[in-house]
């Protein structure tokens, strides 16, 4: 917080989009972005609009049109039609959109184009949606992905959002975009952009979390809590994954006390656990160090999940756990963080 007050105006100065994932932001902190900081993050906003051309700064740019939506439905002030209108009017004719004029459709700016577009209330039904939904499958990948983790992680959030199954969404290879996704996490816990260039990544990290655990970028400022809270998923690699959510009273937790709060029955010998709910895991040694907001814990060595059960300790940012939603890997168990 310390660092976002600091630095918040510096970086509203770079753009409507900037501004947009500000009030997200400041929203998903439990924070009143109407008087965060002495500042009025919606006025701002709005203030960047331009009547005449219809749009927040370049009309060309999808992300200044998308993430100003975002913002201004998530602090429940009124959209202006025409940003509306040029973001449907940005859609190339593959059913994606291009970060700007040239560049080319990517998925991840059709994936905030999608979202954008349905907090302002276009159907799913609505031919620019059903286009944009053909594009995320022409444009899939065969291990279930879209390229590297943040794009992958951005369309998922947009699956989100549409109520689409996941696992309608697996390839003829059996390739699925959670198990994608999750091929991008480091044994320390976090996530990279994509194996080319394997530093840790928090916004790569951050995008992953948000959209494994079934959220999107579409929030409600009721749907934030300002409490650590740390998920707990049991992966068996086949059959259905069991999750809980443990909050965290302090800043940080170590991991075998985190799985003791879970209520999950485990076994340990020799130091290791050999069972979780039953399920043999084989070498895996418990977790005894700190874990805190923003880390994300397995317990060994990265392996598809379809060879070997897994355990994830996910700890989650406040205010960013998605409120009485179901995960995608906890299948049909509520995620009730």
């Amino acid at each position: 917080m310390d660092y976002l007050n600091a630095n918040l105006e510096a970086y509203l100065e770079n753009s409507p989009d900037a501004i947009g994932k500000a009030i997200l932001g400041v929203i998903a902190l439990g924070e009143d972005p109407i008087d965060f900081n002495d500042m009025n993050l919606p006025e701002l906003l709005l203030a960047q609009y331009d009547e005449s051309a219809q749009a927040f700064g370049d009309p060309s740019n999808t992300w200044y049109q998308a993430l100003p939506i975002l913002g201004l439905y998530t602090a429940r002030e009124e959209i202006p039609a025409g940003a509306v209108e040029t973001l449907i009017g940005l859609q190339q004719e593959d059913g994606g959109w291009e970060y700007s004029t040239g560049l080319g459709s990517w998925p991840d700016s059709a994936a905030l184009a999608v979202q954008a577009l349905l907090v302002a209330g276009v159907d799913a039904s609505d031919p620019v949606i059903e286009s944009a939904v053909s594009y995320f499958h022409a444009t899939q990948t065969e291990d279930g992905g879209w390229g590297d983790s943040s794009t992958t992680a951005y369309v998922i959030m947009a699956l989100n959002a549409l109520g689409e199954s996941i696992e309608d969404w697996q390839t003829d290879s059996a390739g699925d975009p959670l198990t994608s996704l999750m091929s991008y996490q480091k044994t320390n816990g976090s996530f990279v952009f994509s194996w080319e260039y394997s530093d840790d990544s928090v916004m790569a990290t951050a995008s992953a979390l948000l959209a494994l655990f079934g959220g999107d970028l579409i929030m409600q400022p009721e749907e934030t809590t300002a409490t650590n809270t740390a998920a707990i998923i049991i992966d068996p690699g086949e059959g259905e994954a069991q999750s809980t959510c443990v909050q965290l009273s302090e800043e940080s937790m170590d991991g075998l006390t985190l799985l003791d709060s879970s209520g999950f029955d485990y076994d340990t010998a020799e130091g290791f656990i050999n069972s979780i709910l039953g399920l043999p895991m084989p070498m895996v040694k418990p977790i005894t160090g700190p874990i805190g907001p923003g880390m994300v814990n397995n317990g060994r060595s990265r392996v598809p999940a379809q060879e070997t059960p897994s355990f994830y300790l996910v700890p989650l940012w406040p205010g960013t756990s998605p409120v009485g939603k179901s995960s995608p890997h906890c299948h049909q168990t509520p995620c009730r963080c």
